[in-house]
């Protein structure tokens, strides 16, 4: 799905007051990767996370974390006016094949450039200061690791995590439960 078309439908499902909003993604995109790095050891892997390893049921749990991530991250990649479209809509899994241990690394490296964006907007109200260029490069690294990562755990790639995560939010704006907690809403 094109960048600026989830973008758009991103909107629709952005139930957060407005004075709140860059606190709002950014926090939120912390929790989701953090969520997304749990199920990756649930269950434990002893040899690196594989596709052959993982049950059909694993691959989804991880798809549905993903979707979550980057409802986050296009979020985010709106409140500030980034335009990553091209490097969006134009990444090419052949830029990097990946080892098996390799996508389980890419989440953590995506986890940790989600918490340095934690650390700048501290520093940004600190010392009265927007960071844009910092949190920038982090949404960057975030928006390549889950590119690469979705190869790897055989997702294809964002497009399909994207277009089925909007198929889930807006099945649950339509039942009046977008609010809460957990996927089984």
């Amino acid at each position: 799905m094109e960048l600026d078309i989830y973008i758009e439908k991103t909107r629709e499902l952005a139930i957060y007051p407005d004075d709140y909003e860059r606190d709002y993604v950014i926090h939120g995109l912390v929790d989701e990767l953090g969520e997304l790095r749990e199920t990756l050891d649930n269950p434990p892997m002893e040899s690196g996370l594989t596709t052959e390893k993982m049950s059909t049921e694993h691959v989804q749990k991880i798809e549905e974390e993903m979707g979550d991530v980057t409802w986050y991250l296009a979020r985010a990649i709106d409140h500030f006016g980034f335009d990553f479209a091209d490097y969006w809509n134009n990444y090419s899994a052949s830029e990097g094949t990946i080892s098996p241990e390799k996508g389980e690394e890419l989440i953590q490296e995506a986890l940790l450039s989600a918490a340095r964006i934690n650390g700048h907007q501290k520093k940004s109200v600190r010392d009265d200061d927007n960071r844009k260029e910092q949190i920038q490069r982090e949404l960057s690294e975030i928006v390549r690791n889950l590119r690469k990562a979705s190869h790897h755990f055989g997702l294809r790639d964002l497009d399909v995590v994207t277009r089925r995560n909007l198929e889930k939010l807006f099945d649950r704006k339509e039942r009046n439960v977008l609010h809460g907690d957990g996927n089984s809403r």
